[in-house]
């Protein structure tokens, strides 16, 4: 019984470690802010597809990069690298990269091109 609650132990806390999908479609001629919430310190996995008219946009630039920023940073944002497959940019948000604040704002995409602008709300982690 013991090595049954000790796998089951373990399997709930790894579930419990495992990022927290936030995806979401955002049409790059009038990208809307898409607003989500998340405890302070968890592990985000951040998926945009992008689209042109409804339809998934190809994305040909690979340089992408996930910028997020808090209030008063003016034009200064942090910046760390994303993927991208076809229409779908990709990043994770971890909890080194979280600054404390209650919200940031950002945006995941490739630079200068296309993007899907976001904002995250912090709650504090439980």
């Amino acid at each position: 019984m013991k090595p049954l609650c000790t796998s089951l132990a373990i399997a709930i806390a790894a579930s419990l470690q495992a990022a927290v999908p936030i995806a979401w479609r955002s049409n790059v001629a009038k990208p809307d802010v898409e607003r989500r919430e998340a405890y302070h310190g968890t592990t985000l996995d951040l998926e945009a597809t992008l689209l042109a008219d409804g339809s998934p946009l190809a994305v040909t630039n690979n340089a992408a990069w996930l910028y997020w920023q808090t209030n008063g940073m003016g034009s200064a944002f942090w910046r760390a690298p994303a993927s991208v497959s076809g229409s779908v940019v990709r990043a994770g948000f971890t909890p080194e990269m979280d600054p404390g604040a209650p919200a940031v704002n950002g945006y995941l995409g490739t630079p200068r091109e296309h993007y899907a602008a976001f904002q995250l709300r912090f709650r504090p982690s439980p």
